[in-house]
């Protein structure tokens, strides 16, 4: 079997195990916890953060299906630079349905909160206020090392970029929903990473 081929088939396994974790955990969540107003986003945040993720999750997509198709948007990594990959975003599979097991249904796709929102402070949400972005963030890093492939690193930077412009815009919904609780949750916790010290 060509080795291109087993890389492919590696990431493609990673890739929809993945989007079926996150299907599983995500399904029925707009029923049971009331309904989201997909609105509050900034257009100038909106659009771009959906045009990166396009990037990212096509560029993975033709990497799987069509290789040959994207192959100039790919470069030569060492093998070893590629496990390495492979080995991370493998690592941030079970942090990620950690985090989906704490989260429950309370995940929105926008920077508004539903109707009967609960402030979640267990798991990861102990150290991390935002660990969805960095165990997946992880996990799409990893696929873009395995692969190979630039373009999907540039779709994970920009999206990236635009997901931490949203961030203020999602703490304050998050704080004019839970006041000072979420103001001391803040001085307790990292956004992204635990704090030190």
């Amino acid at each position: 079997m060509e080795p291109e081929l087993v890389w492919r088939l590696l990431v493609g396994q990673l890739f929809f195990f993945m989007i079926s974790l996150a299907s599983v955990f995500r399904s029925g969540g707009g029923e049971a916890k009331g309904d989201v107003d997909l609105g509050g986003e900034p257009l100038w945040i909106l659009v771009p953060l959906r045009i990166a993720g396009l990037l990212l999750w096509g560029s993975v997509l033709a990497y799987i299906f069509a290789g040959d198709m994207i192959a100039w948007g790919r470069w030569s990594l060492p093998f070893v630079v590629r496990v390495a990959g492979l080995l991370l975003a493998l690592a941030s599979l079970p942090l990620v349905m950690w985090m989906f097991k704490h989260i429950g249904l309370n995940l929105t796709v926008t920077v508004k909160t539903r109707r009967e929102h609960d402030l979640i402070k267990t798991g990861p949400y102990r150290w991390i206020r935002h660990p969805l972005y960095t165990f997946a963030g992880a996990t799409f890093l990893g696929i873009a090392i395995a692969s190979g492939c630039w373009l999907t690193l540039v779709g994970w930077v920009a999206g990236g970029i635009f997901l931490v412009l949203r961030l203020p815009l999602e703490e304050q919904g998050l704080i004019e929903r839970f006041g000072d609780e979420y103001r001391d949750y803040i001085k307790e916790t990292g956004a992204f990473f635990p704090k030190l010290g």
